[in-house]
């Protein structure tokens, strides 16, 4: 991740784009594009996948994009929505930077197929295996993973030869206890 540039929310589809035209000449879109880098923007259902990995629904960020966001917005409809501050947003984009970390850590191992499932059931795994203790605010500070979060990723990601393509409560509970 890039030092000194933003994270970029994007609301509704396009509007990154939108914004970006916006500022007018091409040199001001350049500038505007190096300081909101198209990498380090995120959307509704991006979030949803991310926290629901982490807060151990693995199966439901597995379930697809709309259906994960449907349950994601139940959710919060039935617990009450966070107080969406400073600290919330660097919280989210430290599990934003756990999920991208973990897809680039499955890339390198050679696996075949299945990435957005093993990467969820891992990042859960992570989560549950640590009670939610990794260290987000340092995460978030050096916009990277320290290397022990990113080997023992490893255990989850090579510990079988894939997650199922339809990822059953009865496997996260398998994996959960390993």
């Amino acid at each position: 991740m890039e030092r000194g540039s933003h994270w970029y929310y994007e609301r509704a589809r396009g509007s990154y784009l939108d914004d970006k035209a916006r500022q007018g000449t091409p040199a001001k879109q350049e500038k505007w594009a190096k300081q909101n880098p198209m990498q380090q923007k995120f959307t509704k259902t991006d979030l949803a996948k991310y926290e629901h990995a982490w807060l151990g629904l693995p199966h439901l960020a597995c379930r697809g994009a709309e259906k994960n966001f449907e349950e994601f917005a139940k959710r919060l409809e039935e617990d009450g929505e966070p107080v969406v501050d400073r600290n919330f947003f660097e919280q989210v984009v430290a599990r934003i930077i756990l999920w991208r970390s973990t897809e680039k850590l499955f890339d390198t191992l050679e696996k075949v197929g299945y990435r957005a499932n093993s990467v969820a059931y891992a990042v859960a795994w992570l989560a549950e295996h640590s009670d939610r203790r990794i260290d987000l605010d340092g995460i978030w500070r050096e916009q990277r993973l320290k290397s022990e979060i990113s080997d023992t990723l490893r255990v989850p990601l090579c510990g079988s030869s894939s997650v199922p393509y339809q990822p059953y409560r009865e496997y996260w509970g398998g994996i959960q206890e390993s």
